[in-house]
């Protein structure tokens, strides 16, 4: 079948989904090179993964074998940090500090890799990348979160979701 209209992202994870499922199979070919040009901005950016994830949620209602546990890890991650704080403030801090700590080793380990490929600024990226994962993996999952409690509405076709 042709491209899912009700989907205004993620269409491609649904065409996918049922070209596997019709028994097609899709090859890496190495030589392929593509070029992608990041947001100018760090706003427009964050609005751009809050609606790849919300969109990621939306679909669920129409296709929800589309997708590998991977793009539901910043959601999962949003939902832990808002639990471990909700305990925290119920007096008992370690699932957080554990939470935190984890996120923030995982964070300069994929930051110092990054840092000793990057030709300039190397301390630049060390300091910021950690950061911006944060913020970056927090929009993702709250929009994925958000798209979940539209996606059966977006299953019936009914009031198409607002493209973000």
């Amino acid at each position: 079948g042709l491209y899912d209209t009700r989907l205004w992202r993620t269409e491609d994870n649904d065409m996918h989904c049922r070209m596997r499922a019709a028994g097609y199979t899709f090859y890496f070919v190495p030589g392929i090179v593509s070029q992608h040009t990041a947001r100018r901005t760090l706003r427009a950016q964050l609005a751009q993964k809050w609606g790849n994830g919300r969109w990621v949620g939306l679909t669920m209602g129409v296709q929800p074998l589309a997708f590998a546990p991977r793009h539901f890890a910043p959601a999962a991650f949003v939902l832990a940090l808002l639990g471990c704080t909700g305990v925290a403030l119920a007096g008992f801090a370690l699932p957080l500090i554990v939470l935190a700590c984890a996120y923030g080793l995982c964070a300069l380990g994929f930051a110092a890799t990054a840092a000793r490929r990057t030709p300039i600024a190397k301390s630049r990226t060390l300091i910021c990348l950690p950061l911006f994962f944060l913020v970056v993996h927090l929009a993702y999952g709250a929009g994925t979160i958000t798209g979940l409690f539209g996606a059966k509405r977006v299953a019936r076709g009914g009031g198409k979701a607002r493209h973000v």
